[in-house]
């Protein structure tokens, strides 16, 4: 066929998984912490709370994120192993971009 070029535009919720696991990798949340509340994060990104939801729901199924339900509930960082930091994966099918 061969008539349209692929789409390579960004979801915002990838751009919010990509700046949270960078900031996970980081340090500056360390395992065991809580992540802001969903509340806040949408105000420091700027995105709508499904654009949240679904950013943290990445992090979850990436392993670096536990969800708690109930009083004390949240996102929690999880104890990363080494895997995390040595294998190269990404949600999407795109390459990762590291900020």
């Amino acid at each position: 066929m061969g008539y349209f070029t692929p789409i390579k535009t960004s979801r915002a919720s990838e751009d919010v998984f990509l700046q949270l696991k960078a900031a996970i990798l980081s340090g500056k949340f360390k395992p065991g912490s809580k992540l802001p509340s969903e509340r806040e994060l949408t105000a420091e990104f700027q995105v709508s709370r499904g654009v949240i939801r679904e950013a943290i729901r990445m992090l979850e199924l990436s392993g670096f994120l536990a969800i708690r339900q109930g009083h004390g509930g949240g996102a929690y960082v999880t104890d990363l192993t080494l895997s995390h930091v040595a294998t190269p994966f990404s949600i999407s099918s795109r390459p990762t971009r590291c900020p």
